[in-house]
């Protein structure tokens, strides 16, 4: 056996390419395939230390152990000039996988060069720098030996590299086989790493620049790590640069400046690259490096050491400032970036706040006010968005220290903000400016544009229909990223579709396409995982109007944290009623009846000790009552919330908040998880809320049945009972009693001006009994006959009479008798829909007529909102009046009321 095949066995072991193929080692010992002469037949002692095996339907040789390569290395290098050995021995590995080409183990030998030439790295260093080498070239040490050794791999298979471009359209390339793109791939990383190690001292960067050039001609495909190590290779050529100058002061001014500004572009657009083809995490950090050492040096050129010297800094330095920012902001969207980089982007947001902004985000905040006013004063419309982006990334960015300063997750990040609805303004002033996708960067700063307004929008209480089409726009954005997708656009788009179906409007069609949608690109893994658990909660519903509806606990960790967080924010979660259909391993799944707009809507739950609920497989078809969340894959319910009904389990908003609160393993478990590699907040600002139950919660009860959410079926209208000071009640049937509410409490609540609008409290007494369905809360609990009787108020008491009516009318087409629903059905199109009604508009035919508004007549048209589009040409018109359609049309004439 050769003495040199045996070592090159040992090579390809010991750095990470454990096995050589049969035919190609067979051939480099000169042996005849027609004669079946192989290793272990010509040379039966090789058997002791050498396997023949199949991988990946290829015959393969190896060593047995790779202890056996390691010492058989050691004594091949253990001679006076061992890094001249190992590069001889790597080259005549190149020489012989070069004539290896055509043959059937092509693929398998350019691998094992790939493998020990460019992916083995240093275990042991983290970040993607300069520096990053294979482990092989690491141990060659030498920097001429290195560049040599990776020259002569690219020169060696470069001809043929030539050789397949040439063959291809000049226009479209045939499509590539496997064994084209892997001399490709091996001959542009080739280059992409001689022109790294040209930008090592001795540093030469023309010849690094031609390198970088040939690699990205030989790329086969937008490759991220080529496109990383050009923009390095920038960076650390400006970095030395900007050192010796600092050094030596002799910096030209505007001249340099211009020069440095234009090679900075460069870097920038390929870290770009690099984040859009799939290396978001060095990409990113690549971006914020050059950044924040630019700005470093600019403020050592010019001399900047107070908050009011910023005023030194050129408009274009500025925007490099608002750039790094909304680049930091940037990588706060992703979760799940290795520890190396969390550390390194947390270093930056630390010395940015320090060293750039000098510890005060309010200067910031005031430059790019003063700018933004100053601008649109001008009618410079195009540096007064520039100015309102840093502005608004300023702000945020304060809210995030002071959200970071608190430790508590008491508070979102959004609550920090002093004036939510400015900030969504002013955000909203942005997102109308038209997106042309030109690169990453403004994919990305258009990205954090839409998660902002969506969160703002839900402190702001937010109308749905406009949350829609924004919804529709982000996703249109994103779908113009190739590679993963961020989920969030996909969620928010849901998101509106469930709320939209809690306010009445008919979208079951277009949510059940936007979850199959979803359902379709989790299966396909076409969601970036970077971007978060697709199965964690991000919003919880709750009591309220419009976005407002949803309270961001996308930041919380346990349950303690969200019970944490709606106590600050002195929300009441929305109950949902549900029936167990199955349990698995994973969690129970669940079907929602309540509120009914939800209804046979899925939810799931997780199980077990830590989600400390009693849900088991002998629970199938048990009623359960929780608070609900929102996932990308659906309704969640929040574990620790759910109560079995059947089982007698009561159901007590502050009884169950307070558990959750309280929950101490998780709260330990937290502070734990966070006390792990934290780094000290620049600045304390917003004090820790406690854990407390506001006055939002009195009157739901903590014993007994009140507070309860029950489903009221009034059937009459009968007089108080005796002691009763009331003298009507609305009368009817409680799962488990019977039912009354006080129609004195509901004339209190909505008033006696809506109650007239509507015809009296008699007409509205009558409609709801012919609905036969209402959503209540129990208030009080008595025995009446053996039974218990519950006195029942409105579960959402802030709804609107209109809202009410609207509700109750939708919610009974699904929990009526079969006979009533086909009543409804063949009524009328427009009624008891809720509608905008468009006047003298012929673009938006839809239904022309007369119109009675309050007893007045009015010549118009009808809008019924039901589809997207239907909403997008109602919203884009300006003189739309909301309204619902009641009664029946005569000669054209509908009867509406005003929302």
């Amino acid at each position: 056996m050769s003495r040199l095949l045996r070592y090159t066995l040992a090579l390809c072991d010991v750095y990470d390419s454990k096995y050589l193929p049969a035919a190609f080692v067979n051939r480099r010992l000169g042996y005849r395939p027609q004669q079946r002469q192989t290793l272990i037949s010509v040379c039966s002692a090789a058997e002791s230390l050498i396997c023949h095996s199949i991988e990946n339907d290829i015959e393969v040789y190896s060593f047995k152990h790779k202890l056996l390569s390691e010492l058989y290395l050691k004594l091949y290098l253990e001679s006076p000039d061992g890094c001249a050995n190992r590069y001889e021995l790597v080259k005549k590995l190149i020489d012989h996988a070069a004539g290896s080409l055509g043959t059937p183990e092509q693929e398998y030998v350019l691998e094992t060069l790939l493998n020990i030439l460019i992916r083995n790295k240093d275990r042991d260093i983290n970040d993607r720098d300069i520096n990053d080498l294979s482990q092989l070239l690491v141990d060659i040490a030498l920097i001429g030996t290195q560049r040599s050794l990776i020259e002569h791999l690219a020169k060696r298979f470069k001809p043929e590299a030539d050789r397949l471009l040439e063959k291809e359209s000049f226009d479209v390339p045939e499509q590539r086989d496997r064994r084209t793109i892997g001399i490709l791939r091996l001959v542009s990383h080739a280059y992409a790493h001689l022109g790294k190690l040209y930008a090592k001292p001795p540093e030469n960067y023309q010849e690094a620049a031609q390198c970088f050039t040939l690699a990205t001609h030989y790329m086969p495909n937008n490759d991220p790590f080529i496109f990383h190590m050009h923009g390095n290779v920038l960076y650390h050529q400006l970095q030395k640069q900007w050192a010796d100058i600092l050094k030596n002061g002799n910096f030209c001014g505007e001249k340099d400046q211009g020069d440095f500004e234009s090679r900075m572009d460069k870097a920038l657009l390929l870290f770009e690259k690099a984040c859009e083809y799939g290396d978001v995490q060095y990409g990113l950090t690549g971006q914020m490096n050059l950044l924040f050492e630019y700005l470093r040096f600019a403020y050592r050129v010019n001399n900047i050491r107070t908050k009011e010297d910023l005023r030194k800094l050129t408009p274009r330095q500025i925007s490099y400032q608002t750039r790094l920012i909304e680049t930091l902001e940037t990588a706060e969207q992703y979760g799940e970036f290795d520890e190396e980089a969390v550390r390194n982007i947390q270093n930056k947001k630390n010395q940015l706040y320090s060293e750039i902004l000098m510890g005060d985000y309010g200067k910031t905040i005031e430059y790019y006010q003063n700018e933004y006013d100053k601008l649109s004063s001008s009618n410079n419309t195009a540096g007064a968005i520039a100015a309102l982006q840093g502005l608004v990334s300023a702000k945020i960015q304060k809210a995030r220290a002071a959200y970071e300063a608190a430790k508590s997750k008491n508070r979102s990040l959004y609550q920090m903000i002093p004036e939510p609805q400015t900030l969504l303004n002013q955000i909203g002033v942005l997102l109308q400016e038209l997106y042309n996708k030109r690169g990453y960067y403004f994919y990305a700063k258009r990205t954090s544009l839409f998660r902002h307004w969506f969160q703002l929008a839900k402190l702001a209480d937010y109308a749905v229909s406009d949350a829609d089409i924004q919804a529709d726009y982000w996703v249109q954005t994103e779908n113009t990223i190739k590679g993963k997708k961020n989920p969030e656009p996909y969620y928010y788009k849901a998101l509106v579709l469930y709320l939209e179906r809690l306010d009445g409007m008919e979208c079951e069609g277009e949510l059940q396409s936007v979850r199959d949608t979803i359902d379709s690109m989790d299966a396909n893994q076409l969601f970036d995982p970077r971007r978060g658990r697709l199965d964690k909660i991000r919003d919880l519903l709750v009591e309220g109007h419009g976005m407002g509806r949803l309270l961001n606990v996308s930041d919380c960790g346990p349950s303690a944290e969200i019970a944490n967080r709606v106590s600050a924010a002195q929300k009441m979660p929305t109950v949902l009623c549900g029936t167990v259909e199955s349990v698995q391993l994973w969690g129970a799944e669940l079907s929602v009846y309540a509120p009914p707009a939800l209804a046979r809507q899925k939810a799931s739950s997780e199980i077990g000790k830590m989600s400390r609920n009693t849900l088991s497989g002998d629970q199938i078809n048990h009623k359960v009552m929780f608070f609900g969340g929102f996932t990308t894959k659906g309704i969640r319910a929040v574990s620790d919330s759910v109560k079995d009904q059947d089982t007698g389990e009561a159901f007590s908003v502050p009884e169950i908040l307070g558990a959750m609160g309280n929950n101490k393993d998780q709260i330990a478990a937290k502070e734990q998880e966070q006390q792990s590699g934290q780094t000290k907040a620049a600045y304390q600002e917003y004090p820790a809320v406690p854990v407390s139950f506001p006055a939002i919660y009195e009157g739901y009860g903590s014993t007994g049945e009140a507070g309860e959410h029950k489903v009221f079926y009034p059937q009459n209208v009968v007089p108080g009972y005796q002691g009763q000071d009331d003298p009507q009640y609305l009368n009817g049937k409680v799962d488990g009693g019977v039912g009354e509410m006080s129609v004195s409490y509901f004339t209190e609540l909505f008033g006696k001006k809506q109650i007239d609008a509507y015809g009296g409290i008699d007409d509205i007494l009558n409609a709801l009994i012919k609905i036969g369905l209402m959503d209540m809360t129990v208030k009080n609990v008595r025995e009446l006959d053996g039974k218990k009787c519950y006195t029942l108020g409105l579960y959402n008491e802030n709804i609107e009479l209109s809202q009410l009516l609207q509700l109750q009318k939708r919610l009974s087409i699904s929990e009526k008798k079969p006979e009533t629903q086909d009543e409804i059905v063949s009524l009328p199109k427009f009624k008891n829909k809720s509608v905008f009604f468009i006047p003298e508009d012929p673009e938006l035919t839809k239904t022309n007529g007369t119109f009675e508004v309050d007893g007045v007549n009015y010549s118009g048209i009808l809008v019924n909102v039901k589809t997207r589009n239907d909403r997008k040409k109602a919203k884009e018109y300006n003189g739309k009046i909301p309204a619902i359609v009641f009664g029946t049309p005569q000669s054209g004439k509908y009867t509406l009321k005003m929302k």
